[in-house]
């Protein structure tokens, strides 16, 4: 199955839809359409918040490409977005558990705002 240049600007339309759901809206992204082992990827630079994004030309393993799949595809990389932080902290040394700690509460954070999660409330402390 080869994709088609509709494909990838119907994938693009769908990725952007979804970061911006997934308030990842700090990030750069950049497009491919290109011939890669995977029906899609995404690689990313941590420090300076940019992504290649890729879309597969072929898809080796489909004659016909299923109804939902392009934006299937763009939903999933929207969310490997959302966890490459903890990827990329998990294979570095330098990182220890509060840097890991600081980036999964970023991405409840950015949950929170994703699904209007109210989080405007005050605890009270026995005794003051």
């Amino acid at each position: 199955m080869i994709t088609t240049k509709k494909d990838f600007q119907l994938f693009k339309t769908e990725f952007l839809k979804w970061t911006e759901k997934l308030g990842l809206t700090d990030i750069h992204f950049n497009f491919v359409h290109m011939d890669i082992d995977e029906c899609a990827y995404v690689m990313g630079d941590l420090n300076q918040k940019a992504y290649v994004v890729t879309l597969g030309k072929t898809f080796i393993d489909m004659e016909v490409l299923p109804k939902g799949f392009i934006e299937y595809l763009a939903y999933h990389e929207a969310m490997e977005c959302v966890l490459y932080e903890l990827r990329g902290l998990s294979g570095n040394r330098e990182y220890n558990e509060d840097n890991i700690n600081s980036a999964i509460h970023t991405i409840i954070n950015r949950f929170e705002k994703t699904f209007k999660v109210k989080n405007n409330f005050t605890v009270e402390v026995e005794g003051q």
